[in-house]
């Protein structure tokens, strides 16, 4: 009988666990969209521990600022937490991750030092995966000699990758670096930002 209880309860395990594993981030983002922000948070929460990239970049955006419905707070802002999830998320590749990792190590947040070295490396790295916005961030440490000294040549050729890419602030941050080149500096530019196109892909 004992046994039989077990097997019983261990069925029903298994269904909730499988009712867990069908939900989709597209879910929570249907339950947002419809005001159900409870169930939304409820979805994205147990499919980000269960190591899904979006739900963990969801939460971890969501801690980073807290959340609150009609004032009242659906969740605490908690920036360990928040950089917790997009660790999780980087650890599994995300650009994104990586970017926002970044973002935080140069301005510092929490516990977290300001480490401009740290934060170049982490924009790099998203950078070498194709990330447009990871692109036009590097090419702003160089324009602002962030953990670098300042190379507006470098700047200009990783601003360029991200606007190809179709990055809109790259366009923009060009137009403003390009006053301070020279031609020979432009051709330079030029030259780096064409093999760092046919490099990343």
């Amino acid at each position: 009988m004992k046994k039989n209880i077990r097997f019983y309860f261990g069925v029903i395990a298994t269904v909730l666990a499988s009712t867990v594993y069908a939900a989709s981030y597209e879910d929570g983002q249907v339950a947002y969209d419809t005001k159900d922000y409870h169930q939304a948070v409820e979805i994205w929460e147990g499919l980000a521990e269960q190591g899904d990239i979006q739900s963990q970049l969801k939460m971890a955006e969501l801690y980073s600022k807290g959340f609150f419905v009609k004032r009242k707070q659906l969740i605490k802002k908690n920036q360990t937490t928040s950089f917790k999830l997009y660790n999780q998320a980087a650890d599994q590749g995300s650009s994104e991750a990586l970017l926002q990792l970044g973002l935080i190590y140069m301005i510092g947040q929490g516990e977290i030092k300001r480490d401009a070295e740290k934060a170049r490396e982490l924009y790099l790295k998203a950078a070498n995966q194709g990330y447009a916005a990871a692109q036009y961030y590097y090419g702003v440490s160089y324009f602002r000699g962030e953990g670098v000294p300042t190379d507006y040549v470098q700047a200009h050729a990783w601003m360029h990758v991200a606007a190809v890419k179709g990055y809109k602030p790259a366009v923009e941050y060009i137009r403003n670096i390009t006053e301070v080149l020279s031609e020979e500096q432009l051709e330079e530019s030029k030259s780096i930002s064409d093999q760092l196109l046919a490099e990343i892909k």
